[in-house]
């Protein structure tokens, strides 16, 4: 919410209301498929690292090369957050595309792309 406050201006101020909407979309399209990224992730890496956790083997029963419990959390953190960053970093190119090819053909229906009234896009091959 903070970073949504400092996008909007109150009316009257500064640029116009919806100029920097572009980047209001982009960041909140970054933002939402980091979350679903991680969150996604998360729950398998939680899950397993549970498992591992749960597990009877003794420490000491364990293979030589075996990786130990705090790598083991380490690495599904890591990979928690790189999966999580690849979700918003794809999601956050895809609405600067958006809104790229809306700044160029403005409200205009060019083929591919289509501008609903929510202000999402729609494909439609005409």
């Amino acid at each position: 919410m903070r970073g949504e406050r400092l996008l909007r201006r109150p009316a009257g101020e500064g640029p116009e209301d919806g100029e920097l909407r572009w980047l209001r979309r982009c960041l909140e399209a970054a933002g939402k498929g980091f979350a679903i990224g991680a969150g996604l992730k998360g729950v398998l890496a939680l899950f397993s690292v549970l498992v591992r956790i749960r597990s009877r083997r003794s420490p000491r029963s364990r293979k030589a090369g075996a990786m130990t419990n705090e790598k083991a959390v380490v690495l599904a953190v890591r990979e928690t957050v790189r999966y999580g960053l690849v979700l918003g970093t794809f999601a956050g190119s895809y609405v600067s595309i958006d809104e790229y090819i809306a700044a160029i053909w403005g409200q205009l229906y060019y083929g591919f792309a289509c501008r609903g009234d929510d202000g999402g896009t729609a494909f439609a091959m005409i």
